[in-house]
């Protein structure tokens, strides 16, 4: 297994908070690449963690599409789905959307404009460092914010069980484009025209700002196609080598 890049335990983090943590920025950093077999023996190693939380972060991160496990057979990281990624995209640019149009009527409380505020100025720090990963958490941090605002924490919820290749096409992106720096700049007039409670420019933001990973994915596919494939072909991967 390849050495991963591990940061300390948060001090409200328990073990398999922190398994599952270290495994997916690994994954969504791509230290970890589409067909990197992983094993909980050789994860426990690297993780200094007994093989619970580390089974158990296995488990999550399968369930969101990150690591194909076959019983018998074996685990691996998961091709990027473009299919799954096209239509999580859509789903949350259609609600994120309608959360807006919420919010133009509900308004947002200062504590949360407040928090919003954050974790904008968190995006521009994290863009000028190029942490592709973590600005695609604080990306969705923003995003949580608004649909808690509106009363959808749940949708939000929901939706963050599929949008790990989102992630994960968010970070490829920024590698070799600005695609950060135009996301970013979107994000920072999302919340202008929110605080401003203009309506027709924060739904037009928003739509464009959630829809832009469609739009960069044909290229990410071309130039990377070793990357992406669906669940059932990596299943079929583990199968041929078992």
């Amino acid at each position: 297994m390849k050495k991963l890049l591990i940061e300390k335990t948060g001090s409200a983090e328990n073990a398999r908070e922190f398994a599952y943590r270290t495994l997916k920025k690994n994954i969504l950093n791509f230290v970890l690449v589409p067909g990197d077999r992983m094993s909980e023996a050789a994860a426990s190693d690297a993780l200094g963690a007994s093989r619970t939380p580390v089974h158990d972060a296995f488990a999550r991160l399968a369930e969101e599409g990150l690591l194909c496990v076959v019983p018998q057979k074996g685990t691996m990281v998961s091709g990027i789905d473009a299919d799954r990624v096209r239509q999580t995209v859509f789903m949350r640019s259609q609600l994120g959307v309608a959360v807006c149009e919420t919010l133009c009527t509900t308004g947002i409380s200062d504590e949360l404009l407040f928090r919003a505020q954050a974790c904008v100025n968190r995006q521009y720090f994290l863009l000028g460092a190029r942490s592709f990963a973590e600005l695609a958490e604080a990306d969705d941090a923003f995003h949580s914010l608004l649909f808690e605002a509106s009363g959808y924490d749940l949708v939000w919820r929901t939706l963050e069980t599929v949008s790990a290749d989102v992630q994960r096409v968010c970070v490829l992106a920024g590698q070799d484009s600005r695609f950060w720096e135009d996301r970013t700049h979107m994000l920072a007039a999302l919340l202008d025209a929110l605080q401003k409670r203009s309506a027709e420019r924060l739904c037009e933001t928003a739509r464009a700002h959630l829809s832009q990973p469609a739009g960069i994915l044909p290229r990410l596919v071309k130039k990377h196609e070793e990357l992406f494939y669906t669940l059932d072909d990596s299943r079929r991967l583990l199968l041929e080598d078992g």
